[in-house]
């Protein structure tokens, strides 16, 4: 389903999953961590409007892969599923060279072969780098669609809880910034610019590499 909400026009078109991950990198301040459970074809698309939107305005922070049997108990289905984590850089950040370069990990597609001799699988170029994240093993013996598709298959014993405590341990530490730090980081680097730009007036704007201040 697509869903074109007022006063997120921005993001219409979006299926309502993106449409709610973008919404909340949006709603996100500066410097917060956003943590979201999502299907795997967010992760795994090869085009993603949404995740090109949402590289440009967040630091990924990793996503740990859980096998499609995590919500059989609780929801009834099958469903290969991501926990992503991302946190807000600051407006000034945005779709710079250096978050570019940084989104590639996440933003990009690779492949992994099929254990079960299907064709290779199209997956997250960041799970290709890192399988430690993946919860399970990668095959074409999914059924969610009526035949076989890509699916994150549990491994034998594996007890979940103690696999994603494992994984988690995988995320980049200390990363958190109290909102306090945030604003002051936020109103020096405005410092900065104004006075890179002293023909600015106060509240006046300028465009620098092609973005407006």
């Amino acid at each position: 389903e697509l869903v074109d909400m007022t006063g997120r026009k921005h993001l219409s078109g979006l299926t309502i999953h993106n449409y709610f991950i973008a919404k909340s990198v949006d709603l996100t301040r500066p410097d917060g961590i956003i943590a979201v459970v999502v299907s795997h074809y967010f992760m795994d698309a090869g085009k993603s409007t949404a995740r090109k939107y949402i590289s440009e305005r967040t630091r990924f922070l990793g996503a740990i892969r859980l096998p499609n049997t995590a919500f059989t108990k609780n929801a009834g289905t099958e469903v290969t599923t991501d926990i992503v984590f991302l946190q807000k850089l600051p407006e000034i950040d945005f779709g710079s060279k250096a978050t570019k370069d940084a989104a590639k990990i996440w933003t990009e597609i690779g492949t992994v072969p099929d254990p079960l001799g299907g064709e290779d699988i199209p997956i997250n170029r960041y799970f290709v780098e890192h399988p430690e994240m993946l919860l399970g093993r990668m095959d074409r013996s999914g059924s969610m669609r009526g035949s076989a598709e890509a699916t994150l298959s549990p491994l034998p014993d594996m007890k979940l809880s103690e696999a994603i405590s494992k994984a988690i341990k995988n995320l980049p530490e200390k990363i958190y910034v109290h909102e306090s730090v945030s604003r002051t980081r936020t109103f020096e680097k405005s410092e900065a610019v104004r006075l890179d730009n002293p023909e600015v007036d106060e509240g006046g704007y300028f465009v620098e590499d092609g973005k407006v201040f």
